[in-house]
């Protein structure tokens, strides 16, 4: 429900807060969405929030905030499932069952190569539906355009629509995976804060 305010209320929110309040909140959200509130957050709060985090958590949003919020690394999420292309279907799943990551993180399952490369994508659907015995590369059919994290935003629009994607990789400077970008965070991003509202206020 807190992830569903706009920005102004969610800071108004930990803003009454304290620190350690504020800082269990942030740990309930994904790292890309907790990074995006924190630079919300007056400067003198922002670090000592930040250290109260664990520190697989503190490690995320400090990645993200080095990145330029206009880019892909900037709305990337760290968090996403990859497997090798030779991994059985039915380990597979097993994988994306004990991952504790979010149900919208595991709609995809990025294929990558024997050097960790991203060479394709697998919709969990299509898992669900294969005989457990095949690999993962049974069903990649075709490779998926990626980024870099110094995509701006535009291309990275461009290239979503282009292809019609729901999820678009981000991928380091040997072609490894290193975030995904939803097309939740892009249109929040493109589509203008008082345009949601307006939005909001119709359906009410």
């Amino acid at each position: 429900m807190f992830e569903e305010l706009d920005d102004e209320h969610q800071v108004e929110f930990l803003n009454e807060r304290s620190d350690e309040e504020a800082a269990a909140v942030l740990d309930r959200m994904e790292p890309d969405d907790a990074a995006d509130l924190l630079l919300e957050l007056d400067q003198v709060r922002r670090l000592p929030i930040l250290n109260l985090l664990p520190a697989a958590k503190q490690r995320k949003i400090k990645s993200l905030l080095g990145y330029n919020p206009e880019t892909a690394g900037g709305l990337m999420n760290p968090d996403f499932l990859s497997a090798p292309g030779t991994a059985l279907i039915v380990d597979t799943l097993a994988r994306a069952k004990s991952s504790g990551l979010e149900p919208q993180e595991l709609g995809t399952i990025w294929v990558v190569d024997e050097s960790g490369a991203l060479a394709g994508a697998a919709l969990l659907a299509e898992l669900v539906t294969a005989p457990e015995q095949d690999t993962l590369q049974s069903l990649v059919e075709t490779r998926l355009p990626m980024v870099t994290p110094e995509t701006d935003v535009p291309e990275l629009a461009r290239l979503m629509s282009d292809y019609n994607l729901m999820a678009m990789p981000v991928v380091d400077g040997d072609g490894k995976p290193i975030g995904v970008v939803s097309v939740d965070d892009l249109l929040e991003r493109l589509i203008p804060e008082e345009w949601r509202w307006r939005a909001g206020a119709a359906r009410d």
